[in-house]
């Protein structure tokens, strides 16, 4: 299991501005694998920093953007990136699917309603030759069932999926996308 730490922005907090974000300074979530745990040749990074009302994650994987599939704007079954929240490993917790056009779809597992109001603000760039990059701003009194503050940890894996299939994680899951018990523990510093 990994673990990453999310920085604290230093200096005047972009307060959920993505262009005003210092990404130099994030934390870097590496070593991206298959599902099963097999190394991958393909070039998928994310990179996490917080200030004291945002959660800010930068999805990037090299590669040609004009190859990205983009079926209904429905997210599931296009190139997507899937993510998960929770405040421990296991349920309840909280999914993001964010397709290349920007379209989030946002989901609560084991709470009442199934639904998470999540208030991201979400910024799709394939305007790059050579990659796709995904920017996201998170409200922590949102993030997960009850908020996250500095100081608090939080678990989180990131699945990065082409067409559901060809899937790479942060964590391989060793099963499906949907394995909570198996979610990296994310120091908000």
């Amino acid at each position: 299991m990994q673990q990453a730490v999310a920085p604290a922005i230093r200096g005047i907090p972009p307060h959920g501005d993505l262009t005003r974000v210092k990404w130099s300074s994030a934390g870097v979530l590496t070593n991206w694998r298959s599902l099963t745990g097999e190394t991958t040749h393909r070039q998928v990074e994310a990179r996490l920093i917080h200030d004291d009302r945002y959660l800010y994650i930068r999805l990037e994987e090299r590669l040609n953007p004009s190859r990205l599939v983009v079926t209904r704007n429905t997210v599931w079954d296009e190139d997507e990136w899937e993510l998960f929240f929770a405040k421990q490993p296991g349920r309840p917790y909280r999914q993001m699917g964010v397709n290349a056009n920007g379209v989030h779809l946002d989901f609560a597992h084991g709470e009442t309603s199934g639904i998470w109001a999540s208030n991201a603000v979400v910024l799709s760039q394939t305007h790059h030759p050579n990659r796709w990059q995904v920017h996201i701003a998170l409200p922590l009194a949102r993030l997960v069932r009850g908020g996250a503050r500095p100081g608090h940890r939080i678990y989180l894996n990131i699945i990065r999926s082409t067409e559901a299939k060809h899937a790479l994680g942060w964590i391989p899951t060793f099963g499906g996308y949907h394995e909570p018990g198996r979610l990296g523990a994310v120091l908000l510093q």
